[in-house]
């Protein structure tokens, strides 16, 4: 440490080069590094996702999740399976240990899935899986209409802003959450003409399948030339659907057009979605892990401004924008940092009585805070509120080793000793005072290193950050606040003290006096403060166990999300009717109001069965955007509550809430407190869960209780006689399929 000190006043160029270089690097990364609202979180959880179009719940579980569930128990260091079956869509979510590698139990996750997908019916769709972080969270959620009708609006957000959005560097994805209309090509088949034709209705199937192939036959060789042999064989026209032959009765060919009309429509709605109370389509979109959230975003904007010139029909609204709270946060937590800064160093300049002794101590804190960056940007991670909560933690340490550094050499100036002699042996004399006390300040932090799960994830970086801006201040007084004192700090003994010195010493002579007078009368009454500092004692336990507890303080946003729920029988007219009604009273009472979008129905994709929520044709969710905070009195949680007082129960719905918040729990939408109940017996599990719900409906405080497994839909069964079947000889499969056929509908083949 000697040698250090002494090192630093004989070579101050080159002290004070690296400090510089250390604050020109820190300072450009400050402007580079990526800005988002928490730190890189991927949870060990790996989610399945596969389609079962016209399945109901109890079908999927059976036929879809099960199967999956068996295939995925082979997979090693599995902690947990749970599944979701809703209609049309089968959710297994594979949860491990923290700490797994990922990327290795995906590929075993895959592999697990291409032996399970052998015996999943022909009309499930492949599963797809997906890594569970935050960047899955959409930064923004956009709302689209047009006043045009003969325009597909859901084909041009498909094809043509979707494309344009995900070649934006950073932007991960762009998934549409309902609304528009889907194109298809119908064949709507003439029940009556195809019984006179004596033809099944999975035969006109299998004839279009059969007739839309494109087929590489091999290769020919003619003389000294080889040529490869293809037939195109793909249908490009609805004239040439129709031309398609189904078979023969008699002698006369029957084709498509005798027993069907084909048309250029659209697939049954699954999804109603209104803007600003017209129809339109809701998206969001999401970015990759580690870019720069506000950079993403704002690229977006730009982009959507560029589409709105070429598509000046269709209007663009912004809905939730992740951005603008992150710009917020970051932005308040930053100016409280720096002004804590500013205020550190005016209270140093006060107290140590001198304008020099204030520069040098100033210098010391951007110095040992800008390391910091570079840690940041070493470790490749982002500025978000814990990196900076860990700076405004350490910004008033920082200071503390400079001032008994510099204090000690002013020490030794006033004793008459040359600069530099001063500053070496002020500097050696404390050394080993001041590396004992930052040692045992920055210990308190690192077994924060060691705390495994999701806090250990959130709270890596304070872990990190608070020890190293404390070595680097170490460092710092240890080498530039000496070499800073042999140029900056000025002392002469036949000059008199200004009047900051006098007013700052004679106040510290009065506090003196104060405090030995206090020490005093606590010397001779020592009952007294031990009686005092048990009161304390106690009334802080006390005090501790009346405060309230959260994961994350909530902030008032400028957004709301509503979710309704009917009775699962409901059809998606019957929903869509009460969303309208929801849609004209929230406008009539909330007067904040800037933005509503409604969806009625389940999301594009059953993206939305990886956060826990089940949708179909009986729910619907609404998007509510608020004017800015300081334009409007009440907080977007007074606004949520008010609704949910209004409304309550008198629309005779299931479930309406409201909710402020940017999800429950501490990620990705989680209720604050979730019970689970575990059993094969479903009548008592429901029986229980309705009971643990009723009670906890009395709790002060609790809101939005609720069941997850709702009661079964009421369906029309049909039951086969087998005994009829087996005369006729007809197979249970083929009956099934005709079923199927009939009602919903088959997917003959695919038009590219």
């Amino acid at each position: 440490m000697t040698n250090l000190i002494s090192f630093a006043v004989n070579h101050p160029v080159l002290i004070y080069i690296l400090f510089l270089i250390l604050i020109g690097t820190g300072i450009y990364l400050i402007f580079n590094l990526p800005i988002d609202y928490f730190p890189d979180i991927s949870f060990p959880t790996i989610s399945i996702i596969t389609a079962y179009p016209g399945a109901n719940p109890y079908d999927v579980e059976k036929l879809v999740t099960t199967e999956i569930e068996d295939g995925l128990s082979m997979v090693k260091g599995v902690k947990e399976i749970t599944s979701i079956s809703m209609e049309n869509y089968s959710t297994v979510t594979v949860r491990f240990d923290w700490g797994t590698n990922i990327d290795q139990a995906a590929n075993d996750v895959r592999s697990a899935l291409d032996f399970a997908s052998a015996f999943l019916p022909d009309e499930a769709e492949k599963p797809y899986i997906l890594k569970l972080d935050v960047s899955m969270a959409p930064i923004l959620v956009l709302g689209a209409k047009t006043e045009r009708t003969d325009i597909n609006l859901l084909s041009i957000i498909d094809n043509v802003f979707s494309e344009e959005l995900t070649r934006i560097e950073g932007v991960g994805n762009v998934t549409v959450f309902g609304g528009g209309k889907l194109e298809q090509i119908n064949v709507l088949v003439d029940k009556t003409k195809l019984d006179n034709y004596g033809i099944p209705l999975t035969q006109i199937s299998e004839a279009i399948s059969g007739a839309n192939v494109t087929l590489p036959a091999g290769e020919v060789e003619k003389q000294r030339q080889r040529f490869r042999v293809r037939l195109p064989g793909e249908l490009n026209k609805i004239e040439e659907i129709e031309s398609v032959p189904i078979g023969a009765v008699g002698n006369q060919l029957v084709k498509v057009r005798d027993v069907a009309e084909v048309e250029d429509g659209h697939a049954k709605q699954q999804s109603v979605v209104r803007i600003e109370s017209k129809p339109g389509i809701v998206f969001a979109v999401t970015k990759t892990t580690g870019s720069n959230t506000v950079q993403v975003a704002n690229a977006v904007k730009k982009k959507l401004k560029e589409l709105k010139e070429r598509y000046p029909y269709i209007d663009t609204s912004i809905y939730d924008d992740g951005s603008q709270l992150i710009k917020q946060s970051i932005y308040n937590l930053a100016t409280t940092v720096l002004f804590a800064a500013i205020l550190v160093i005016l209270i140093s300049l006060i107290l140590l009585g001198r304008f020099d002794s204030g520069v040098i101590i100033g210098l010391t804190i951007p110095v040992s805070l800008i390391v910091a960056f570079i840690f940041l940007h070493l470790r490749g991670n982002t500025i978000n509120l814990v990196s900076l909560s860990s700076l405004a933690i350490a910004v008033g340490m920082v200071v503390d080793n400079a001032i008994v550094v510099l204090e000690n050499i002013f020490h030794h100036r006033q004793k008459g000793e040359p600069k530099q002699q001063a500053a070496i042996f002020g500097g050696q004399e404390v050394g080993q005072a001041i590396l004992a006390s930052t040692t045992t300040t920055a210990a308190i932090f690192f077994p924060l290193i060691a705390v495994k799960g999701l806090l250990g994830v959130m709270f890596n970086q304070l872990a990190w950050i608070v020890p190293i801006v404390l070595f680097t201040s170490l460092f710092a007084s240890l080498t530039l606040t000496p070499t800073l004192s042999t140029h900056i700090l000025r002392y002469r003994r036949d000059k008199k003290p200004s009047w900051l010195e006098k007013t700052v010493h004679s106040s510290f002579d009065r506090l003196g006096s104060f405090y030995s007078s206090i020490i005093n009368w606590a010397i001779h009454h020592r009952a007294v403060i031990v009686l005092l500092a048990f009161i304390f004692l106690v009334g802080g336990i006390f005090a501790y166990t009346q405060l309230k507890m959260e994961y994350m303080p909530e902030e008032d946003v400028d957004f709301i999300r509503g979710t309704l729920k009917m009775p699962v029988n409901s059809p998606l007219w019957v929903t869509d009717s009460v969303a309208k009604q929801i849609e004209k009273e929230v406008r009539e009472r909330v007067p904040e109001l800037e933005r509503l979008a409604c969806r009625v129905g389940a999301a594009r994709g059953g993206w939305s069965s990886v956060f826990g929520e089940i949708q179909g044709p009986h729910t619907a969710d609404f998007f509510i955007g608020l004017k800015p905070r300081d334009k409007r009195e009440r907080s977007s949680f007074e606004i949520a509550a008010d609704l949910n007082r209004y409304f309550g129960k008198r629309l005779g719905v299931e479930e309406l809430n409201f909710s402020a918040s940017q999800g429950g729990g501490p990620m990705m939408g989680e209720q604050a407190v979730t019970v689970e109940l575990l059993g094969d017996n479903i009548p008592l599990t429901d029986s229980l869960a309705k009971r643990i719900a009723k009670f906890t409906q009395k709790i002060p405080g609790a809101q939005r209780v609720s069941v997850s497994r709702k009661s079964e839909a009421e369906e029309i069964q049909f039951i086969p006689d087998r005994e009829k079947m087996n005369h006729y000889g007809l197979p249970m499969g083929q009956v099934a399929g005709l079923l199927r056929a009939s009602l919903y509908g088959q997917t003959a083949t695919t038009i590219k």
